[in-house]
Order: structure tokens, then sequence, then C-alpha cells
């Protein structure tokens, strides 16, 4: 039996229209069809293949879905899922990487070729500002969340949600979560910095997600066993 699993990297795409797009992609495949965000949020691509494997598929296909696709994701995913291969035992599924369409001639017509509905737009001055976007607020601590894909691949708990809903519990107003893109060393994430006491954390549970918000952020101690890195002047 094969899963094809689509693997979808863009930023700011709101859950439904994620969704919708997921329905779609199902609904085309010739057979069961899965996807995923690589960036920021849902569950990731180690987590994806695990369930393939739960549900008995012998083939696993991933098919990344993007226009245009990112050529570093493209030659780092294919080595992510062999880390994955390597650590399952007993009989395996035959594991397979599609090579990205974002080029295919075939594609990108289909792209300049839809059917649009243009319509005029109007002089409005001061249209790219924002209200609210004026200010940080009254702000004591900014959490940055990387929600780039090679540490959303070790992202257990769904890190910038866990962290959102822990400090919500904990009573905290002053202190914004912040999803970012890649901060290296992804090789030490998932990473989450505290700023600006320029404290960097590696926050793989949600025991440790509990831990580094009841300690760092409510009683403003030293979380030495999540640390990895200082940087900057800690206040």
């Amino acid at each position: 039996m094969r899963i094809t699993i689509y693997l979808i990297s863009t930023s700011y795409l709101s859950r439904a229209r994620f969704e919708k797009l997921v329905r779609g992609l199902v609904a085309a495949t010739d057979g069961l069809a899965r996807a995923i965000r690589l960036e920021e949020e849902g569950g990731s691509l180690w987590q994806a293949l695990d369930a393939a494997r739960a549900e008995g598929a012998t083939e696993i296909l991933l098919r990344p879905a993007g226009i245009p696709f990112s050529q570093s994701l493209a030659a780092w995913l294919p080595n992510a899922a062999a880390e994955w291969l390597s650590r399952q035992e007993g009989q395996l599924p035959d594991l397979l990487w599609a090579d990205p369409v974002d080029l295919d001639p075939g594609v990108i017509a289909a792209i300049a070729t839809a059917p649009c509905v243009p319509r005029p737009l109007a002089a409005q001055p001061g249209g790219a500002d924002g209200r609210g976007w004026d200010d940080p607020g009254p702000i004591r601590h900014h959490v940055l969340v990387c929600t780039g894909p090679r540490c959303h691949l070790r992202d257990a708990p769904d890190l910038a949600r866990e962290i959102t809903r822990e400090a919500s519990a904990a009573g905290l107003r002053d202190v914004e979560v912040i999803r970012t893109s890649c901060l290296i060393p992804c090789n030490a994430g998932p990473v989450a910095i505290l700023y600006p006491r320029g404290q960097w954390y590696r926050l793989s549970s949600r025991a440790e997600v509990r831990r580094f918000v009841e300690t760092a952020l409510v009683r403003g101690a030293r979380c030495p066993e999540l640390e990895t890195f200082t940087t900057g002047v800690p206040a």
C-alpha cells in the first residue's frame, strides 16, 4: 500500500487555506495521501512518516509541493527522511522521493493560463500601514521561536503554540511569542531565544516548555539544563 505525503513549504498561510489545499491534493491523488507543513505548525515530517508506517504503508512517496520550492529544502529533506529510515526496525517500507515540479513546463503553463478576474485598485495613502503597528506595546520579554523546517522537524510539541499556551495559563500578559524563520544553529533545535536576555534554549517536549515558562518567564530564573547559548549582553 502506497501513501503519498505532500510537503508544503510556505509562511503566512492560514489553517483554513492549508486545509483546503490538502483536501484538493488528497482528492486528486491516486491512492492514500496526506500533507504536512514543513514550517511553523502541525505534525512534522518524522511524525508523518511514523503515522504512515503505523497505517501499514509498504511504500511512502514524499512529494514537495510549492511554486517555487526551495532548492535548499529539496537537497536536505531526502537526508532527513533517510535518517528516520535508519532508526526503524523490522520490515521497512520503501521510502521514495519525488523531485519538485516547480519548473515543469506544464505546471508553469497551468499557472500562467489559469482563469483570473482582475479588479481595479484605487489610490490609498498609508495603505501599507496597519492598526497597532506603531509600537511594541507593554512587552517585558519576547520569545523568538524558530519555526523553520529544520527546527520544526524536531518540534515534537509544536513549540510556539505550546509556549503561548503555557504563558497564558501562567497569567503572563507581558510576554510575546514571535515565530521566526531559521535562527541557526539548526542542529541545536528546536530553538527558542529569550530576548533581551540573550538566552538560547532547546525545548523538545511539553514538560520542557512548562519548565521554561515557570522558571525563565514567571520566576525570571535561569534554566541551565535547557540553555544552549548566550548571546549579546544579558539583561
